[in-house]
Protein backbone atom coordinates (compact mmCIF):
# COMPACT_ATOMS: atom_id res chain seq x y z
CA UNK A 1 0.00 0.00 0.00
CA UNK A 2 1.49 3.34 -1.08
CA UNK A 3 0.28 6.43 0.67
CA UNK A 4 1.16 10.20 0.39
CA UNK A 5 0.45 12.34 3.74
CA UNK A 6 1.12 15.75 4.86
CA UNK A 7 3.23 15.76 7.93
CA UNK A 8 2.64 17.64 11.19
CA UNK A 9 4.76 20.41 11.53
CA UNK A 10 7.96 19.41 13.47
CA UNK A 11 10.04 21.82 14.84
CA UNK A 12 13.14 19.76 15.79
CA UNK A 13 15.11 23.69 15.04
CA UNK A 14 14.42 27.07 13.81
CA UNK A 15 13.53 25.50 10.16
CA UNK A 16 12.15 22.31 11.32
CA UNK A 17 9.88 22.39 8.14
CA UNK A 18 6.29 20.69 7.24
CA UNK A 19 7.48 17.66 4.69
CA UNK A 20 5.75 15.79 2.38
CA UNK A 21 6.04 12.19 2.86
CA UNK A 22 5.61 8.68 0.64
CA UNK A 23 5.97 5.31 2.45
CA UNK A 24 5.38 2.20 1.53
CA UNK A 25 5.07 -1.41 3.38
CA UNK A 26 5.55 -3.71 0.11
CA UNK A 27 8.32 -3.98 -2.16
CA UNK A 28 8.53 -1.79 -5.32
CA UNK A 29 9.85 1.61 -6.52
CA UNK A 30 8.45 4.31 -5.42
CA UNK A 31 8.90 8.37 -6.79
CA UNK A 32 9.18 10.84 -4.59
CA UNK A 33 6.99 13.45 -3.40
CA UNK A 34 7.14 15.70 -6.73
CA UNK A 35 9.08 17.74 -7.07
CA UNK A 36 8.23 22.00 -6.37
CA UNK A 37 10.06 25.13 -7.60
CA UNK A 38 11.66 26.39 -3.49
CA UNK A 39 11.05 29.73 -2.56
CA UNK A 40 14.49 32.05 -2.90
CA UNK A 41 16.74 30.61 -0.60
CA UNK A 42 14.89 28.39 0.82
CA UNK A 43 14.23 24.54 0.84
CA UNK A 44 11.83 21.73 0.23
CA UNK A 45 12.37 18.02 1.68
CA UNK A 46 11.02 14.93 0.39
CA UNK A 47 11.24 11.28 1.68
CA UNK A 48 10.08 7.75 0.80
CA UNK A 49 10.58 4.75 3.18
CA UNK A 50 9.71 1.00 1.87
CA UNK A 51 10.82 -2.56 2.86
CA UNK A 52 13.07 -4.24 0.13
CA UNK A 53 11.58 -6.89 0.59
CA UNK A 54 7.76 -8.77 1.57
CA UNK A 55 7.88 -8.81 5.43
CA UNK A 56 7.54 -11.98 7.18
CA UNK A 57 8.13 -12.74 10.74
CA UNK A 58 11.25 -13.47 11.94
CA UNK A 59 12.48 -13.01 8.84
CA UNK A 60 15.10 -10.18 8.07
CA UNK A 61 14.32 -7.57 5.49
CA UNK A 62 15.50 -4.44 4.58
CA UNK A 63 13.78 -0.92 5.32
CA UNK A 64 15.19 1.93 3.26
CA UNK A 65 14.54 5.55 3.67
CA UNK A 66 15.47 7.90 0.71
CA UNK A 67 15.25 11.72 1.54
CA UNK A 68 15.86 14.25 -1.24
CA UNK A 69 16.79 18.18 -0.61
CA UNK A 70 14.68 19.53 -3.70
CA UNK A 71 15.56 22.96 -2.24
CA UNK A 72 18.11 25.48 -3.44
CA UNK A 73 19.75 25.90 -0.01
CA UNK A 74 21.58 23.25 2.14
CA UNK A 75 20.36 21.71 5.04
CA UNK A 76 22.25 21.75 7.93
CA UNK A 77 20.42 18.97 9.77
CA UNK A 78 17.94 16.54 9.79
CA UNK A 79 15.95 14.15 12.22
CA UNK A 80 13.76 11.44 11.04
CA UNK A 81 11.75 9.43 13.48
CA UNK A 82 9.57 6.14 13.37
CA UNK A 83 7.41 5.22 16.03
CA UNK A 84 6.82 1.63 16.04
CA UNK A 85 3.20 -0.02 17.00
CA UNK A 86 5.89 -2.93 17.75
CA UNK A 87 9.62 -2.49 17.26
CA UNK A 88 11.33 -5.12 14.72
CA UNK A 89 15.00 -6.29 15.86
CA UNK A 90 17.76 -4.08 14.15
CA UNK A 91 20.17 -6.22 13.02
CA UNK A 92 22.50 -3.87 11.56
CA UNK A 93 22.23 -0.50 9.78
CA UNK A 94 24.14 1.90 7.76
CA UNK A 95 23.62 4.89 9.90
CA UNK A 96 22.52 3.57 13.54
CA UNK A 97 19.23 5.29 15.22
CA UNK A 98 18.88 6.24 18.72
CA UNK A 99 16.60 3.68 19.74
CA UNK A 100 14.31 4.49 22.75
CA UNK A 101 11.46 1.94 22.81
CA UNK A 102 9.31 1.69 19.99
CA UNK A 103 10.93 5.41 18.77
CA UNK A 104 13.92 5.14 16.28
CA UNK A 105 15.67 8.45 15.41
CA UNK A 106 17.78 8.79 12.98
CA UNK A 107 19.98 12.25 13.04
CA UNK A 108 21.55 13.30 9.63
CA UNK A 109 23.89 15.67 9.38
CA UNK A 110 24.34 18.17 6.36
CA UNK A 111 22.53 17.60 2.69
CA UNK A 112 23.43 19.83 0.29
CA UNK A 113 21.06 21.68 -2.20
CA UNK A 114 19.51 19.11 -4.87
CA UNK A 115 21.20 15.95 -3.45
CA UNK A 116 19.63 12.76 -1.78
CA UNK A 117 20.83 10.57 0.79
CA UNK A 118 20.08 6.43 1.17
CA UNK A 119 19.65 4.67 4.56
CA UNK A 120 19.02 1.42 4.38
CA UNK A 121 18.84 -0.95 7.94
CA UNK A 122 18.37 -4.26 8.35
CA UNK A 123 15.58 -5.78 10.58
CA UNK A 124 13.76 -8.70 11.80
CA UNK A 125 9.80 -8.25 12.83
CA UNK A 126 8.37 -10.13 15.39
CA UNK A 127 5.08 -10.03 13.15
CA UNK A 128 3.88 -8.14 9.77
CA UNK A 129 0.28 -7.16 11.46
CA UNK A 130 2.47 -4.08 13.73
CA UNK A 131 5.33 -3.48 11.05
CA UNK A 132 3.70 0.17 9.82
CA UNK A 133 5.92 2.91 8.47
CA UNK A 134 4.67 6.09 10.32
CA UNK A 135 8.22 8.15 9.58
CA UNK A 136 7.76 11.56 10.79
CA UNK A 137 10.85 13.93 9.36
CA UNK A 138 12.16 17.48 10.67
CA UNK A 139 15.15 19.62 9.48
CA UNK A 140 16.87 22.71 9.77
CA UNK A 141 17.82 24.90 7.08
CA UNK A 142 20.99 27.03 7.38
CA UNK A 143 19.59 29.24 4.83
CA UNK A 144 16.16 30.02 7.22
CA UNK A 145 18.46 30.42 10.28
CA UNK A 146 16.99 34.01 11.69
CA UNK A 147 18.50 37.49 11.09
CA UNK A 148 16.83 38.95 13.49
CA UNK A 149 18.60 40.88 16.30
CA UNK A 150 17.00 38.67 18.88
CA UNK A 151 16.98 35.07 16.98
CA UNK A 152 13.58 35.28 16.69
CA UNK A 153 12.09 31.32 17.28
CA UNK A 154 15.02 29.71 17.64
CA UNK A 155 14.86 27.94 21.09
CA UNK A 156 14.05 24.48 21.18
CA UNK A 157 13.49 21.73 23.71
CA UNK A 158 14.15 18.15 23.55
CA UNK A 159 13.62 15.37 26.56
CA UNK A 160 15.14 12.01 26.95
CA UNK A 161 13.67 9.79 29.67
CA UNK A 162 11.39 6.99 29.69
CA UNK A 163 8.39 5.79 28.56
CA UNK A 164 7.42 4.01 31.19
CA UNK A 165 8.16 3.16 34.81
CA UNK A 166 7.15 0.89 37.60
CA UNK A 167 5.68 2.62 40.83
CA UNK A 168 7.87 3.16 43.52
CA UNK A 169 11.07 3.29 41.05
CA UNK A 170 12.66 6.69 39.98
CA UNK A 171 12.06 8.36 36.34
CA UNK A 172 14.56 10.60 35.45
CA UNK A 173 14.50 13.29 32.56
CA UNK A 174 17.02 15.01 31.00
CA UNK A 175 15.30 18.16 29.54
CA UNK A 176 17.82 20.03 26.76
CA UNK A 177 17.39 23.37 26.33
CA UNK A 178 19.00 24.22 22.55
CA UNK A 179 19.99 28.08 21.00
CA UNK A 180 19.46 26.89 17.01
CA UNK A 181 19.74 30.64 16.20
CA UNK A 182 22.68 32.91 15.25
CA UNK A 183 22.11 35.18 18.23
CA UNK A 184 22.58 34.73 22.23
CA UNK A 185 19.23 33.63 24.49
CA UNK A 186 19.42 35.81 27.34
CA UNK A 187 17.31 35.58 30.57
CA UNK A 188 16.45 31.29 29.76
CA UNK A 189 14.29 30.31 32.61
CA UNK A 190 12.78 26.47 32.47
CA UNK A 191 9.21 25.51 34.21
CA UNK A 192 7.85 21.81 34.89
CA UNK A 193 4.40 21.25 35.35
CA UNK A 194 4.74 17.29 37.20
CA UNK A 195 1.49 15.19 36.73
CA UNK A 196 0.24 13.61 40.13
CA UNK A 197 2.07 10.26 38.87
CA UNK A 198 5.65 12.22 39.52
CA UNK A 199 6.25 13.02 43.08
CA UNK A 200 9.25 15.71 43.38
CA UNK A 201 10.33 17.11 46.88
CA UNK A 202 9.95 20.70 45.44
CA UNK A 203 6.34 20.05 44.62
CA UNK A 204 4.58 19.53 41.54
CA UNK A 205 5.77 23.16 39.87
CA UNK A 206 9.38 22.78 39.52
CA UNK A 207 11.02 25.96 38.33
CA UNK A 208 15.18 26.89 36.59
CA UNK A 209 17.10 29.86 35.81
CA UNK A 210 19.55 28.76 32.81
CA UNK A 211 20.66 31.95 32.25
CA UNK A 212 22.22 33.36 28.57
CA UNK A 213 22.23 30.78 26.18
CA UNK A 214 25.20 31.21 23.29
CA UNK A 215 24.41 30.57 19.24
CA UNK A 216 24.14 26.61 18.80
CA UNK A 217 24.75 25.37 22.35
CA UNK A 218 22.51 23.55 24.63
CA UNK A 219 21.86 23.66 28.07
CA UNK A 220 20.89 20.15 30.11
CA UNK A 221 19.03 20.07 33.25
CA UNK A 222 18.11 16.83 34.81
CA UNK A 223 14.90 16.20 36.44
CA UNK A 224 14.63 13.11 39.24
CA UNK A 225 11.20 12.78 39.94
CA UNK A 226 9.50 9.23 41.76
CA UNK A 227 6.70 7.46 40.49
CA UNK A 228 4.11 7.54 42.58
CA UNK A 229 0.68 6.61 41.23
CA UNK A 230 -0.09 3.95 38.37
CA UNK A 231 -1.73 5.79 34.63
CA UNK A 232 -0.53 7.59 31.63
CA UNK A 233 0.56 11.08 32.64
CA UNK A 234 1.75 14.14 30.59
CA UNK A 235 4.32 16.70 32.01
CA UNK A 236 3.93 19.91 30.97
CA UNK A 237 7.77 22.08 30.02
CA UNK A 238 8.01 26.29 29.24
CA UNK A 239 10.53 27.80 28.41
CA UNK A 240 10.88 31.22 28.08
CA UNK A 241 13.61 33.62 27.32
CA UNK A 242 14.32 37.28 27.67
CA UNK A 243 14.07 37.98 24.16
CA UNK A 244 10.29 37.20 23.81
CA UNK A 245 10.64 33.68 22.99
CA UNK A 246 8.66 30.42 24.41
CA UNK A 247 8.35 27.26 23.70
CA UNK A 248 6.08 24.42 25.30
CA UNK A 249 6.31 20.67 24.82
CA UNK A 250 4.16 18.07 26.19
CA UNK A 251 5.97 14.82 27.56
CA UNK A 252 4.25 11.53 27.77
CA UNK A 253 4.60 8.82 30.56
CA UNK A 254 3.22 5.32 31.91
CA UNK A 255 3.89 3.88 35.15
CA UNK A 256 2.22 0.54 35.83
CA UNK A 257 3.36 -2.58 38.71
CA UNK A 258 3.75 -5.00 36.12
CA UNK A 259 6.92 -6.42 35.80
CA UNK A 260 9.04 -9.15 35.42
CA UNK A 261 11.64 -11.58 36.25
CA UNK A 262 13.77 -13.97 34.61
CA UNK A 263 16.48 -16.33 35.82
CA UNK A 264 18.68 -19.25 34.00
CA UNK A 265 18.93 -22.68 35.94
CA UNK A 266 21.18 -25.50 34.88
CA UNK A 267 19.89 -29.12 34.70
CA UNK A 268 22.80 -31.07 33.62
CA UNK A 269 25.74 -30.88 31.84
CA UNK A 270 27.20 -33.99 29.19
CA UNK A 271 30.39 -33.71 28.67
CA UNK A 272 30.73 -36.39 26.62
CA UNK A 273 28.65 -35.24 24.22
CA UNK A 274 29.33 -31.83 24.68
CA UNK A 275 25.43 -31.01 25.49
CA UNK A 276 24.15 -28.44 28.31
CA UNK A 277 20.42 -28.28 29.46
CA UNK A 278 19.21 -25.30 30.83
CA UNK A 279 16.03 -24.06 32.27
CA UNK A 280 14.74 -20.52 31.72
CA UNK A 281 12.46 -19.53 34.43
CA UNK A 282 10.59 -16.68 34.29
CA UNK A 283 7.70 -14.80 37.19
CA UNK A 284 5.13 -12.00 35.70
CA UNK A 285 3.40 -9.97 37.88
CA UNK A 286 0.95 -8.10 35.46
CA UNK A 287 -2.50 -7.75 34.63
CA UNK A 288 -3.84 -10.41 31.39
CA UNK A 289 -4.00 -7.86 29.10
CA UNK A 290 -0.38 -6.69 29.92
CA UNK A 291 0.69 -10.42 29.38
CA UNK A 292 -1.08 -10.20 25.50
CA UNK A 293 2.04 -8.11 24.54
CA UNK A 294 4.52 -10.60 26.54
CA UNK A 295 7.96 -11.68 24.39
CA UNK A 296 10.61 -13.23 25.81
CA UNK A 297 13.71 -13.45 23.71
CA UNK A 298 16.87 -15.54 24.13
CA UNK A 299 20.43 -14.81 22.67
CA UNK A 300 22.35 -18.11 21.73
CA UNK A 301 26.22 -17.32 20.99
CA UNK A 302 27.79 -18.32 17.82
CA UNK A 303 29.62 -20.66 20.05
CA UNK A 304 26.41 -22.99 21.21
CA UNK A 305 24.17 -24.88 19.06
CA UNK A 306 20.34 -25.32 19.73
CA UNK A 307 19.56 -28.99 20.42
CA UNK A 308 15.98 -28.49 21.30
CA UNK A 309 13.36 -26.49 23.46
CA UNK A 310 10.10 -26.74 24.80
CA UNK A 311 8.00 -24.63 24.57
CA UNK A 312 8.89 -24.14 20.69
CA UNK A 313 9.59 -20.73 19.86
CA UNK A 314 10.59 -18.56 16.55
CA UNK A 315 14.51 -19.58 15.77
CA UNK A 316 15.36 -16.19 13.79
CA UNK A 317 19.09 -15.45 12.61
CA UNK A 318 20.99 -12.76 14.23
CA UNK A 319 24.11 -10.80 13.90
CA UNK A 320 26.75 -13.16 12.53
CA UNK A 321 26.41 -16.49 13.48
CA UNK A 322 24.16 -15.81 16.24
CA UNK A 323 20.27 -16.94 16.62
CA UNK A 324 17.69 -15.62 18.85
CA UNK A 325 14.77 -17.77 20.03
CA UNK A 326 11.55 -15.59 20.15
CA UNK A 327 8.26 -16.60 22.69
CA UNK A 328 5.41 -14.43 21.65
CA UNK A 329 2.65 -14.40 24.59
CA UNK A 330 3.48 -17.43 25.51
CA UNK A 331 1.12 -19.15 27.96
CA UNK A 332 1.68 -18.06 31.70
CA UNK A 333 0.77 -20.49 34.36
CA UNK A 334 -1.27 -19.55 37.28
CA UNK A 335 0.98 -17.35 39.50
CA UNK A 336 2.75 -15.39 36.64
CA UNK A 337 5.31 -18.58 36.42
CA UNK A 338 6.51 -19.36 32.97
CA UNK A 339 9.19 -22.10 31.95
CA UNK A 340 11.34 -23.33 29.07
CA UNK A 341 13.55 -26.16 28.86
CA UNK A 342 16.71 -25.73 26.22
CA UNK A 343 19.42 -27.85 24.90
CA UNK A 344 22.89 -26.48 23.76
CA UNK A 345 25.57 -28.50 22.11
CA UNK A 346 28.55 -26.66 22.08
CA UNK A 347 30.40 -25.70 18.91
CA UNK A 348 33.61 -23.66 19.72
CA UNK A 349 35.44 -23.32 22.87
CA UNK A 350 35.61 -20.38 24.83
CA UNK A 351 33.04 -17.74 27.15
CA UNK A 352 29.96 -17.85 25.74
CA UNK A 353 27.00 -15.23 27.42
CA UNK A 354 23.49 -16.85 27.16
CA UNK A 355 21.44 -14.02 27.43
CA UNK A 356 17.66 -13.73 27.95
CA UNK A 357 14.94 -10.68 27.69
CA UNK A 358 11.62 -10.31 28.61
CA UNK A 359 9.29 -7.22 27.37
CA UNK A 360 5.50 -6.06 27.97
CA UNK A 361 4.15 -3.05 27.06
CA UNK A 362 4.46 -0.45 29.96
CA UNK A 363 5.49 -2.57 32.35
CA UNK A 364 9.40 -2.80 33.53
CA UNK A 365 11.34 -5.89 31.71
CA UNK A 366 13.76 -8.30 32.68
CA UNK A 367 17.38 -9.19 31.49
CA UNK A 368 19.75 -12.35 32.53
CA UNK A 369 22.68 -13.75 31.17
CA UNK A 370 24.57 -17.23 32.05
CA UNK A 371 27.98 -17.67 31.04
CA UNK A 372 28.51 -20.95 29.07
CA UNK A 373 32.07 -21.62 29.43
CA UNK A 374 33.59 -24.50 26.54
CA UNK A 375 36.79 -26.05 27.30
CA UNK A 376 39.13 -26.39 24.86
CA UNK A 377 40.32 -29.56 25.99
CA UNK A 378 38.18 -32.66 24.33
CA UNK A 379 36.51 -35.52 26.42
CA UNK A 380 37.89 -38.71 24.36
CA UNK A 381 36.65 -42.05 24.27
CA UNK A 382 38.74 -45.61 23.79
CA UNK A 383 37.66 -48.81 23.67
CA UNK A 384 38.04 -52.30 21.94
CA UNK A 385 35.81 -53.47 19.10
CA UNK A 386 35.75 -56.63 21.20
CA UNK A 387 35.51 -56.68 24.89
CA UNK A 388 37.01 -60.71 25.20
CA UNK A 389 37.62 -63.06 22.44
CA UNK A 390 39.23 -66.89 22.55
CA UNK A 391 42.57 -67.58 21.23
CA UNK A 392 44.10 -71.26 21.28
CA UNK A 393 47.89 -71.36 22.28
CA UNK A 394 50.03 -70.93 18.71
CA UNK A 395 47.38 -68.90 17.05
CA UNK A 396 47.08 -65.31 15.76
CA UNK A 397 44.90 -62.80 16.27
CA UNK A 398 44.28 -59.25 15.61
CA UNK A 399 42.95 -56.77 18.24
CA UNK A 400 41.20 -53.23 17.21
CA UNK A 401 41.45 -50.37 19.44
CA UNK A 402 38.98 -47.14 18.09
CA UNK A 403 40.08 -43.37 19.72
CA UNK A 404 36.73 -40.99 19.20
CA UNK A 405 36.26 -37.62 19.39
CA UNK A 406 32.78 -37.03 20.02
CA UNK A 407 33.00 -33.62 21.53
CA UNK A 408 32.47 -30.31 19.76
CA UNK A 409 36.37 -28.95 19.86
CA UNK A 410 38.99 -30.91 18.33
CA UNK A 411 41.67 -32.32 20.46
CA UNK A 412 45.46 -32.05 20.31
CA UNK A 413 48.49 -33.67 22.08
CA UNK A 414 47.06 -37.15 22.49
CA UNK A 415 48.89 -39.81 24.17
CA UNK A 416 47.93 -43.05 23.71
CA UNK A 417 49.80 -46.59 24.35
CA UNK A 418 49.05 -50.70 24.57
CA UNK A 419 50.13 -52.84 27.45
CA UNK A 420 50.79 -56.53 27.09
CA UNK A 421 50.77 -59.47 29.45
CA UNK A 422 53.40 -61.90 29.64
CA UNK A 423 51.51 -64.54 27.54
CA UNK A 424 51.26 -62.56 24.27
CA UNK A 425 53.81 -61.93 22.14
CA UNK A 426 53.23 -58.72 19.85
CA UNK A 427 53.73 -59.42 15.94
CA UNK A 428 52.78 -56.10 14.78
CA UNK A 429 51.10 -52.84 15.58
CA UNK A 430 49.86 -50.49 13.18
CA UNK A 431 47.86 -46.53 13.99
CA UNK A 432 47.70 -43.28 12.87
CA UNK A 433 51.44 -42.44 14.03
CA UNK A 434 54.30 -44.74 14.77
CA UNK A 435 54.94 -46.89 17.55
CA UNK A 436 57.41 -48.60 19.25
CA UNK A 437 57.98 -51.29 21.93
CA UNK A 438 59.69 -51.34 25.09
CA UNK A 439 59.04 -53.47 28.17
CA UNK A 440 55.86 -55.13 26.87
CA UNK A 441 54.47 -51.62 26.24
CA UNK A 442 53.82 -50.32 23.24
CA UNK A 443 54.50 -46.68 23.01
CA UNK A 444 52.81 -44.48 20.08
CA UNK A 445 54.20 -41.36 19.37
CA UNK A 446 52.08 -38.16 20.47
CA UNK A 447 48.81 -37.42 18.07
CA UNK A 448 48.78 -33.78 17.21
CA UNK A 449 44.96 -33.75 16.72
CA UNK A 450 41.29 -35.27 16.22
CA UNK A 451 38.43 -32.99 14.87
CA UNK A 452 35.58 -33.02 16.25
CA UNK A 453 33.63 -36.42 15.62
CA UNK A 454 36.45 -37.90 13.94
CA UNK A 455 38.53 -41.19 15.35
CA UNK A 456 41.44 -43.17 14.56
CA UNK A 457 42.22 -46.83 14.68
CA UNK A 458 45.14 -48.74 16.10
CA UNK A 459 45.84 -52.44 15.18
CA UNK A 460 47.57 -55.42 16.95
CA UNK A 461 48.76 -58.67 15.80
CA UNK A 462 49.69 -61.16 19.26
CA UNK A 463 50.03 -64.31 19.33
CA UNK A 464 49.38 -66.69 21.96
CA UNK A 465 52.32 -68.22 24.01
CA UNK A 466 50.63 -70.19 26.83
CA UNK A 467 47.00 -70.75 28.18
CA UNK A 468 45.69 -68.69 30.70
CA UNK A 469 43.17 -65.48 30.59
CA UNK A 470 45.23 -62.17 29.67
CA UNK A 471 44.12 -58.50 29.69
CA UNK A 472 45.57 -56.08 26.86
CA UNK A 473 45.41 -52.42 28.50
CA UNK A 474 44.79 -49.62 26.16
CA UNK A 475 45.51 -45.94 28.14
CA UNK A 476 45.05 -42.68 26.66
CA UNK A 477 44.80 -38.73 27.01
CA UNK A 478 45.54 -35.30 26.92
CA UNK A 479 48.01 -33.96 29.53
CA UNK A 480 47.50 -35.01 32.86
CA UNK A 481 44.34 -36.49 32.03
CA UNK A 482 44.67 -40.34 31.75
CA UNK A 483 41.35 -42.77 30.69
CA UNK A 484 42.17 -46.90 30.24
CA UNK A 485 40.02 -49.41 28.10
CA UNK A 486 40.84 -53.15 27.85
CA UNK A 487 40.39 -56.78 25.77
CA UNK A 488 40.25 -60.03 27.99
CA UNK A 489 42.25 -62.52 25.74
CA UNK A 490 41.25 -66.12 26.57
CA UNK A 491 43.42 -69.24 25.59
CA UNK A 492 41.85 -72.04 26.97
CA UNK A 493 43.84 -75.38 28.07
CA UNK A 494 44.10 -78.11 25.13
CA UNK A 495 41.89 -80.86 25.12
Amino acid sequence: MTSQCIMRALFFSLAGLISTAVFSQTPGILPLAPEKSPASGGTQVSFSARFLEKPQPGIPLTLEIVIHNQGNAAIEEIFLHQNWEKAPVLVEADLQPLIQGSRWTWDIQGLQAQKSRIIRAKIIPGTVETLHLRPMLGYKSAAALPQGEDGADSLHIQVDGPEWVRRGERAVFDIHVVNHGNKALEGVTIRDQLPQGLKHPEGTVIEAALGAIPPGKTRTIRLETLAVATGKFSQDIQVVSANGQKKLLRSGISISDAHCKLEWKKIREDHARGELEMALEGLFFAEESQLKSLAIQTHVPEGLEIVSQWPMGRVTPGPGATKAIVWESPQVNPGGKWEARLKFRALKHGDWPLRAEGKMEEAAGANCEFLVRIEGQADLQGEFTQKSLELSVGQETEIRFVLKNPGPVTAQNIRVHLALPEGLFPISWNGPVVGGLEGGVIQFDTIKEIPSLKEETFLLKVRSLRNGNFKVQAEFGQGNSRRASSCEVISPSAP
